[in-house]
């Protein structure tokens, strides 16, 4: 939550996208009503948001582990048959090969038709055992967002690369 309020903060425009889509919705505004379950569901660019800022901070970390299936070299290194490789997840969410500009906090990357979030974004897992507590969490950071934007204007001290720079990865 709070890195995302961060580079809201750092990104005023938008901070204005999500706020006319709430207006869209009827959420902001001189008479706006409240906030409810059904309309969190219905917000794709908020929810474009928060995917984009998790990719951005790299909000959880692990690791694919895969066996080495004959003598082979990785990167210049001779890496022999059956040794178990480790590879972080989170090294394709700053792939220029798969992101064009990783770099780039840009929410609308996630509004296409391609699911990026199964292919290359799997923060609370997949499957049959992914995380039971996603649906919440993604609820209550719509829900959090929301209130705080249409009644707080964000601001940070520093700059969002100046801050990522500064943060233990």
């Amino acid at each position: 939550m709070g890195w995302i309020l961060a580079m809201l903060a750092s990104h005023p425009h938008i901070v204005d996208k999500l706020l006319e889509e709430l207006r869209e919705q009827g959420l902001f505004g001189e008479n706006a009503r409240d906030v409810t379950y059904e309309d969190l569901g219905e917000l794709k660019y908020l929810s474009a948001v928060i995917k984009e800022g998790m990719r951005i901070v790299h909000v959880a970390t692990g690791s694919v582990s895969r066996d080495v299936p004959e003598d082979m070299i990785i990167l210049g290194h001779r890496v022999p048959k059956g040794t178990l490789v480790l590879v972080p997840s989170n090294r394709c969410l700053m792939s220029t090969a798969v992101w064009g500009d990783p770099e780039v906090v840009r929410p609308e990357r996630w509004l296409t038709d391609e699911d990026l979030s199964m292919k290359y974004f799997r923060i609370f897992s997949t499957g049959p055992r992914d995380c039971v507590g996603q649906r919440l969490a993604m609820l209550e950071l719509r829900f959090a967002i929301v209130k705080l934007i249409t009644k707080y204007k964000l601001s940070l001290d520093v700059s969002f690369d100046e801050l990522l720079e500064n943060s233990v990865d």
